[in-house]
């Protein structure tokens, strides 16, 4: 995989908010959850701790198989979370909406939507 750019990505699993998860995890398991070589499971969780089987390590490798070599940009899920994980949203990924020159999105809990939206404009 190329361009994967994931040091500072939102990680969307339970151990990531609650603890048990490395920082040196975030790109790795990113890129693993982006490319959809393992979800995760239906609790929420990565399952860090949890053994695999032969049959999961299997379809890891077939996934892996099916993604190598390609760029990082093809894959919808990891933008997003590379997209939350560096600007604190994923509306450039989703959108046409684009950060104007030398703004960013941080804090926005508690700000007014006004201000949000006045960060941003609209390409056609």
């Amino acid at each position: 995989m190329k361009d994967t750019s994931t040091a500072n990505t939102l990680v969307p699993f339970a151990e990531f908010y609650k603890g048990g998860m490395s920082k040196v995890m975030y790109p790795i398991i990113s890129v693993m959850r982006g490319t959809g070589i393992m979800a995760g499971f239906s609790d929420g969780t990565y399952g860090i701790n949890k053994t695999i089987s032969e049959k999961e390590m299997n379809a890891f490798i077939t996934r892996y198989k099916g993604v190598e070599g390609k760029s990082a940009d093809g894959f919808q899920d990891l933008n997003e979370m590379r997209a939350v994980g560096g600007h604190g949203t994923n509306v450039e990924v989703l959108s046409d909406w684009r950060f104007l020159e030398g703004q960013h999105l941080e804090n926005v809990i508690g700000k007014k939507k006004d201000w949000v939206l006045s960060k941003y404009i609209v390409i056609s």
